[in-house]
């Protein structure tokens, strides 16, 4: 009787033994597919991103030499920012944000500003005012100064978008090469 209780004791202690290695054991491999789940995850997540970021650079690059054949109409400038944010879902809004005084009819700050609303419509504005110097923010005085397209660190668009929002500018530049807007 004594041999029988032991024989059980001991098949109970390994079966508990083999209980407990396999929960580590699946454990650590739920843990590993859940880890190479998540980095796939996160690296499909990077390309999309990536992706729509670099659509952007090359939308607005490009939209730049298209703005230099524009120069001599500002009103063929409001029309560019208005089919840019029509026609590419990407972009939340467009600015042509001209040198002071560029075109003096329409005062120092020549800034058209077009905007995709919540409904899809887009919306087009005058935005260049003494309250919205443009001249003074990072989205305009990086690629002035660097004669470069740059990103803008996140920043809280008041009389825009009215959202964070972080801004791709490329320099336009006139058939001189002389930069004259962003």
């Amino acid at each position: 009787a004594k041999t029988h209780l032991a024989v059980i004791i001991i098949a109970a202690l390994l079966l508990e033994l083999t209980s407990a290695i396999m929960y580590y054991e699946s454990h650590d491999i739920l843990q590993r597919v859940v880890e190479r789940l998540m980095e796939r995850e996160n690296n499909a997540l990077y390309l999309c991103i990536r992706n729509k970021l670099a659509e952007v650079e090359v939308t607005m690059d490009n939209i730049a030499w298209v703005a230099t054949d524009d120069l001599a109409s500002p009103d063929s400038l409001t029309r560019l920012t208005y089919q840019m944010a029509e026609h590419n879902t990407a972009i939340l809004g467009c600015c042509i944000c001209c040198t002071p005084d560029y075109f003096p009819q329409r005062g120092r700050w020549f800034e058209p500003y077009s905007i995709r609303k919540d409904d899809g419509s887009i919306e087009t504005m005058q935005l260049g005012s003494a309250s919205h110097d443009y001249t003074k923010l990072e989205f305009f005085t990086k690629p002035i100064a660097t004669g470069t397209s740059h990103w803008s660190e996140p920043y809280m668009d008041r009389d825009g978008a009215k959202a964070v929002v972080t801004s791709y500018s490329a320099p336009i530049r006139d058939d001189d090469g002389k930069i004259v807007g962003v």
